[in-house]
């Protein structure tokens, strides 16, 4: 069984434990009883390319490409209870020397865009999960590029 789910937690935790509130996690469920933990890394920015397609950046300088599948109900019984998507990591991808502060994203464009730190806006290949190129924007301390956007010009 696989499933996954957002949220707030110290690591490993087994199902029903109260999830602690001083580290942020993607977590990934082995089986019903066991929460395996694939990255422990702070997200630090999110954005849906799509209702299917998660792209995060992260404090590691990584920007991971995530997809998002709902979680069917198997019986009648559990329709009142709300689950949460179940999240497969497919790509980590590397650029940036510095935590990554925001990313966008365009499934129309398939591509992704973070910003880091270390002052760089890089392009990413949603389809592939690969890096297209970097946009530096200076190299003193004040250049961190916190906000990066996409749009469709006519």
């Amino acid at each position: 069984m696989e499933c996954g789910g957002w949220g707030v937690g110290a690591g490993p935790r087994s199902e029903g434990t109260p999830i602690s509130t001083h580290q942020p996690f993607i977590a990934s469920c082995v089986c019903a009883q066991v929460v395996q933990v694939i990255e422990s890394a702070y997200c630090t920015s999110a954005a849906f390319a799509d209702s299917r397609t998660l792209v995060t950046g992260s404090f590691d300088y990584m920007v991971r490409l995530w997809t998002v599948k709902p979680h069917n109900n198997a019986s009648a019984s559990q329709r009142n209870v709300v689950r949460s998507p179940r999240l497969t990591l497919t790509h980590i991808m590397r650029a940036h020397t510095g935590t990554v502060l925001s990313v966008a994203a365009s499934r129309s464009w398939s591509l992704a865009v973070s910003g880091s730190q270390d002052g760089s806006a890089v392009v990413w290949d949603l389809n592939r999960g690969v890096y297209v190129r970097s946009i530096y924007h200076g190299e003193n301390p004040n250049s961190a590029v916190h906000l990066v956007a996409i749009m469709k010009v006519q």
